[in-house]
């Protein structure tokens, strides 16, 4: 869908208020998550070891980059290895169909434990040509919320269950999703939902492909509908994650302005990457996904704060403390 110039001029000064009154907001839950989950679960000898801990974190990340570039420079992996394989004993998955993807094929570890930022950056790299600071900012993010240190060298590292507990859901994973039930729903709400994929499709107008405009104002009315759950809550933060997440159905898994209905369901329906993906060219990065968003956004007309917005931000406050306990 292509913006008038009036429109365009009208959504970037939507955006930029949007965004400005968005990263506050972000830091303010992402205070209270972490503030909350480290005062219930942490000792004294803990909260003393703060410092340490962020440098050798610090460390860590300066690795992972190296890493990276280790790989940039050799690339001597067998496509061989990443063929789709069905889940083992011991293997866990979560909420995210792009993830549970990346480990059916070998990108991250199968058994979708331990995922350490450098097994980010080269599978998102090397699949959809993600750029890596869009990844790292990403991971580092997710990782802070809901990670957990790697039990030999305790890095901080993400498993794809960290994804699917009732900690998580007020950290990071939101209701009203494409394709999972709430969160409430059920023990294994964080799995596929079969309808709620095919009314994901039924979008489509030419049955084919869902369209950007077709996919954003879907995504707006999705949280409308969920009127049934008591416990629902979608404000600025889940707006936030659930917008990155359209911005990388349509421009990851499709082409920038649509996505075929094959790809929706290889990606998210079988959790395979399709036979015949092709990565773009251009590296997705940070800037253009963001304007992506933003663009999204203000077709589903969403770029607006409401009060119930700004009041669910205080959701991490009033979460039982159960929750937070590791």
């Amino acid at each position: 869908m292509q913006l008038s110039r009036l429109d365009t001029i009208e959504a970037v000064i939507r955006s930029i208020f949007y965004f400005g009154i968005e990263n506050v907001a972000v830091l303010f839950h992402t205070v209270c998550v972490i503030g909350r989950r480290w005062y219930h679960n942490n000792t004294l000898n803990d909260w003393i070891m703060i410092p340490i801990r962020f440098f050798k974190q610090l460390y860590f990340l300066m690795y992972s980059w190296t890493q990276y570039y280790k790989w940039r420079r050799d690339k001597n992996t067998s496509v061989e290895e990443f063929k789709h394989q069905t889940i083992g004993d011991g293997f866990v998955r979560g909420p995210c169909p792009f993830l549970n993807s990346l480990a059916n094929h070998g990108y991250i570890n199968r058994d979708g434990k331990n995922i350490k930022v450098e097994d980010l950056l080269i599978a998102c790299k090397r699949t959809v040509n993600l750029s890596p600071s869009m990844t790292m900012l990403v991971t580092i993010l997710v990782s802070m919320l809901v990670g957990r240190y790697h039990p030999t060298t305790g890095q901080l590292c993400l498993s794809l269950d960290d994804l699917c507990s009732d900690y998580a859901h007020i950290a990071v994973e939101h209701d009203a999703s494409f394709t999972r039930r709430d969160h409430n729903e059920g023990s294994e709400a964080w799995k596929l939902d079969i309808d709620s994929l095919e009314r994901l499709k039924l979008q489509s107008k030419d049955g084919l492909n869902v369209k950007e405009m077709e996919l954003a104002r879907y995504r707006k009315q999705l949280p409308i509908v969920e009127k049934k759950n008591p416990q629902f809550t979608f404000g600025i933060i889940q707006k936030f994650s659930a917008w990155i997440e359209s911005t990388f159905i349509v421009s990851l898994l499709g082409n920038g302005k649509q996505v075929s209905l094959d790809a929706l369901q290889s990606w998210i329906g079988n959790e395979k990457i399709p036979d015949n993906f092709k990565q773009r060219k251009e590296e997705h990065g940070v800037a253009e996904l963001l304007a992506k968003r933003f663009k999204l956004m203000y077709i589903g007309n969403d770029l607006n704060i409401s009060l119930r917005d700004l009041t669910d931000l205080l959701a991490p406050l009033r979460a039982n403390k159960d929750a937070y306990i590791d």
